[in-house]
């Protein structure tokens, strides 16, 4: 039990200095919450991060995880390989009694590459950077759409594209051409939609200035012969912690120290406790080792990457800055209000000795204890 003594005289003007220091803490707590606020507003500005949240469902048995898989240009995976890794993967959840609810897909993926392509209309035929892209490439960098819809993998029609607004422009002269027709290498390619161009930064930079489009792979391949996937992303079931990662980097035989070809978990990159490790070697990000030419997306990633880390360094500053004023206005409020451990028997007994005084003076008090004279 505790019981407080009357501050002394002398230490009253300590009062002022610990009440400062609990605003500093207090402050510096509310910095510390305001910069994990700013991570997550970074990691949330970013289309198709959240591709595992929004893949999982509520009834899953596992944690998803997302992850991504990029190869420079003499490393890049054709089509066949890509088939070939989905048969393995599905073969090792099964082997490890992984599945989804429902009979569904336990994983959900994309594979894309990039390259230029000269495309053509009766009007114009303009040079474009093409993202080719298979799979559910949109459920992974879904675009803000101006007319049109999305392709997908399972299209009766291949040969599909997607324009943004510049290329429709140069293309048509308008954005409203969704159902019309471009010329790719001699094929007809039906445009599915028109999407937005980026316009802020960085996102208008790493997008480029050159006129872009998105290709399906089937139809491209069939036609050029295009068959060059330099990106492979999935989301996985993540029973246990670095399961899905390490049946990436089995699956493509990607080592750490890999120089061809990078594996990153999408969904834990932005992790407090990630950038916080990477932090110690910020200065050191400028150094490239590997020949890997990350896409638009990737990119856009790695800045909102550096403005985290910088946000976490000093939130690091913050919270242990806040922890240490934490404790000393602790230490300060008992060492200005002494304080005296007293037993749970002195406790009881005081607590006893206060009711039974309590009770004698109510008697006392009582007029039929007052002397006879004054009765009467």
């Amino acid at each position: 039990m505790i019981q407080y003594f009357q501050t002394p005289s002398h230490k009253r003007r300590f009062s002022r200095v610990m009440w400062i220091t609990g605003a500093v803490s207090l402050f510096l707590a509310l910095l510390f919450l305001a910069a994990l606020g700013g991570i997550r507003s970074l990691y949330t500005a970013l289309p198709g991060t959240d591709a595992a949240e929004r893949w999982q469902a509520e009834d899953s048995a596992h944690p998803f995880t997302q992850l991504a898989v990029y190869f420079d240009s003499a490393s890049a995976i054709d089509l066949n390989t890509v088939y070939l890794r989905r048969m393995e993967i599905t073969k090792k959840l099964e082997e490890n009694a992984i599945t989804a609810p429902h009979g569904a897909s336990p994983y959900i993926d994309a594979f894309s590459g990039e390259t230029a392509l000269s495309v053509s209309t009766e009007r114009a035929t303009i040079y474009t950077e093409a993202t080719v892209c298979g799979g559910d490439f949109f459920f992974f960098h879904p675009q803000e759409m101006i007319h049109g819809s999305y392709f997908s993998e399972d299209d009766l029609t291949a040969h599909a594209v997607i324009l943004d607004e510049y290329a429709a422009w140069q293309l048509f002269g308008a954005s409203e051409v969704t159902g019309m027709d471009v010329t790719i290498g001699g094929q007809l390619f039906r445009i599915a939609g028109v999407c937005k161009k980026p316009t802020g930064v960085p996102d208008s930079i790493t997008w480029g200035e050159t006129p872009r489009i998105f290709v399906n792979y089937l139809g491209l391949r069939m036609t050029t012969g295009f068959d060059r996937a330099s990106a492979y992303e999935i989301v996985l079931p993540n029973p246990v912690e670095n399961y899905a990662v390490d049946l990436l980097r089995t699956q493509f035989s990607v080592r750490e120290s890999s120089t061809n070809a990078a594996v990153s978990e999408i969904t834990t990159r932005f992790s407090f406790e990630t950038l916080a490790k990477q932090s110690a070697d910020f200065f050191l990000r400028a150094v490239r080792v590997d020949r890997i030419l990350p896409p638009f997306w990737e990119n856009n990633i790695r800045v909102a990457e550096t403005k985290a880390i910088v946000i976490a360094f000093f939130a690091s500053i913050a919270g242990i800055l806040s922890l240490l004023g934490a404790v000393s206005f602790v230490s300060l409020w008992f060492w200005i209000h002494p304080i005296r451990i007293m037993s749970v028997y002195e406790f009881f007994n005081d607590k006893y000795e206060a009711r039974r005084m309590k009770k004698w003076l109510k008697k006392q008090a009582s007029p039929w204890n007052a002397p006879e004279k004054q009765r009467s």
